[in-house]
């Protein structure tokens, strides 16, 4: 659990099946999410990580720069003000009534990040070197 997160739900001790964490490094934060039965957030990269993973996830903000994970079905806002909304999320995922994630490529998230910014750096360092490879 982000710090900045953690004083806004603190009614989630209430449940002590809710298990909350204290940030983890990257690797085990990823496998940690890639197991749970569903994350609750703030972040903005980790609905997308969830969304791809097909773990049910509940965004703790009334809006977000990835609306194609709400629309999947992968991630929805919840109403921070509204407990009973993320109770009937909570309950709904619990009961394994929650919608499949539908996420997938999409012209706003590609998957090939990594192969882009390989030919990027390629073609700067065949420019400095005059053209070699």
């Amino acid at each position: 659990m982000h710090p900045r997160i953690k004083d806004k739900v603190k009614w989630l001790s209430r449940f002590p099946n809710i298990i909350r964490l204290e940030p983890l490094p990257y690797s085990e934060f990823i496998l940690t999410m890639k197991h749970a039965q569903f994350v609750m957030t703030d972040s903005g990269g980790i609905q997308v990580e969830t969304s791809y993973m097909g773990v049910p996830c509940l965004t703790l903000r009334n809006e977000t720069e990835w609306p194609d994970t709400v629309m999947s079905g992968s991630n929805y806002l919840v109403n921070m003000i509204d407990d009973e909304d993320l109770l009937h999320c909570v309950d709904k995922i619990m009961a394994g009534e929650w919608k499949d994630s539908s996420f997938k490529e999409t012209d706003l998230c590609k998957m090939n990040a990594a192969q882009n910014i390989a030919m990027i750096v390629k073609g700067i360092v065949k420019g400095i070197r005059g053209g070699k490879s």
